[in-house]
């Protein structure tokens, strides 16, 4: 299990972009397989968008956290909407998670980032 944990690209397309949703290798990894499977391409390749932004807008620090928190949860409401049915409502299961995370680990990150 391990030997294939580590070797697991963290790429969400065919272009290698990287996967940017979570604060370390580990949950990187969970998040993408995560979002592989509750989500369609779509979906997931706006979710990395977002995670981008997000952590752009932690890093740069021109707005406060929860300013930077609550972009990002309406960057997750658009990338959810891309799709409908069942996607739509896995997907959006998901992304609550994510939001979760965020609220959680996120003042962390925002202080100890750039």
């Amino acid at each position: 299990m391990v030997i294939i944990l580590f070797n697991f690209p963290l790429r969400c397309d065919q272009y290698n972009k990287t996967w940017e949703c979570g604060n370390n290798f580990l949950s990187k990894f969970l998040a993408l397989k995560s979002a592989y499977i509750s989500c369609t391409k779509n979906q997931y390749l706006k979710i990395n968008d977002c995670c981008q932004i997000h952590d752009n807008c932690y890093d740069k620090k021109e707005i406060s956290k929860e300013q930077c928190d609550f972009n990002l949860e309406k960057c997750f409401d658009e990338a959810v909407s891309l799709e409908n049915g069942l996607k739509k409502l896995t997907c959006k299961t998901l992304v609550s998670t994510f939001e979760i995370a965020v609220e959680i680990f996120g003042n962390k990150s925002y202080i100890n980032s750039s």
